[in-house]
């Protein structure tokens, strides 16, 4: 005799590592495993090849034991593989986390993982009670005003939302019907720069960010 589950009642074991709720429970370890290999750079140390761990180890300054718990933890979240001989490689994804790949997003990783961001998500729980920002109830102030009093993360916020973005602008000169020539300006906050697009056209479009 088959039982249908209620409606609303699970349907498979919430243990499993594929869960939705697992990803998301321990979504903090994750992006402070993550943060911990950028800022060592291991994703770097990569760029020629495979390594064992005990070559990370000592080329990062690094303890071997803890370095391939986290790189085993990390490569279940594809973003470093690990072959039969030991040694551990970047996938395609992370790749990304090198410093010296066009739209490398390791400026984006340490931003994300910033203190700034993690006190301000702790902050959800006054959100709710109370509207402020989590950013307001972490810190008093907005986010911009903060940035305004600290040149470093200002800085940090500034690179990361380059390496974000980047490539952004030649695929909208590309695929958006812009006169022949003229300037662009997106109004918003962090450093100006500019960036000429010259796709195989005769436009020409300066995209002032």
């Amino acid at each position: 005799m088959s039982v249908t589950p209620a409606p609303g009642t699970a349907t498979r074991n919430s243990h499993l590592p594929a869960s939705p709720l697992h990803d998301l429970m321990y979504g903090h370890i994750h992006a402070s495993a993550l943060r911990a290999v950028v800022l060592h750079g291991i994703p770097d140390l990569l760029a020629d090849g495979p390594l064992t761990v005990d070559e990370l180890a000592v080329r990062s300054g690094t303890q071997a034991d803890p370095l391939h718990r986290v790189l085993r933890l990390l490569a279940m979240r594809g973003l470093f593989l690990r072959h039969t001989d030991g040694t551990y490689a970047l996938t395609d994804s992370g790749v990304a986390l090198r410093a010296d790949v066009p739209g490398s997003q390791r400026p984006a990783v340490l931003l994300f993982t910033d203190e700034m961001f993690r006190r301000s998500a702790e902050g959800i729980e006054d959100t709710l009670r109370t509207g402020r920002t989590g950013f307001d109830a972490a810190y008093g102030r907005p986010l911009f005003e903060h940035l305004g009093s600290a040149p470093d993360k200002s800085r940090l916020f500034d690179t990361a939302m380059s390496s974000l973005t980047s490539g952004v602008n030649e695929k909208i000169t590309r695929s958006f019907p812009f006169p022949g020539s003229g300037t662009v300006v997106d109004v918003a906050v962090g450093t100006s720069r500019e960036e000429t697009s010259s796709p195989p056209s005769p436009r020409t479009v300066t995209c002032i960010c």
